[in-house]
């Protein structure tokens, strides 16, 4: 049926600024790839703030230490906040740039 192949689809919803993207871009080892996946479940859940699974960054071929790396990078250049709690995964929110704003690369 169309409606069962249609729900194992994903995509990123936005719209998702591109100075954001940009900047995601410009930080160190696999940040892009962490804010995708972010961004992937932020339109999933539609809430500016989600639950890090690490299960779809394991898709982009990453390991759990370099996806903890991407999300302090992202954290640093101002792009998400973060709150961590030992043994569990972290809450992570996006934090949407204004038109005007830049964020420095690493």
């Amino acid at each position: 049926p169309k409606s069962s192949r249609r729900s194992n689809r994903l995509f990123l919803k936005g719209p998702i600024s591109w100075n954001w993207l940009c900047a995601a871009a410009r930080q160190p080892g696999r940040a892009l790839q962490v804010a995708l996946a972010i961004r992937l479940w932020v339109g999933i859940k539609k809430s500016n703030r989600v639950q890090l699974s690490t299960s779809r960054l394991i898709e982009l071929g990453m390991n759990r230490h370099a996806v903890y790396r991407g999300l302090r990078a992202l954290e640093n250049a101002g792009l998400v906040t973060v709150v961590r709690h030992t043994g569990r995964v972290p809450w992570v929110t996006v934090v949407e740039l204004d038109g005007n704003s830049e964020v420095s690369g690493a």
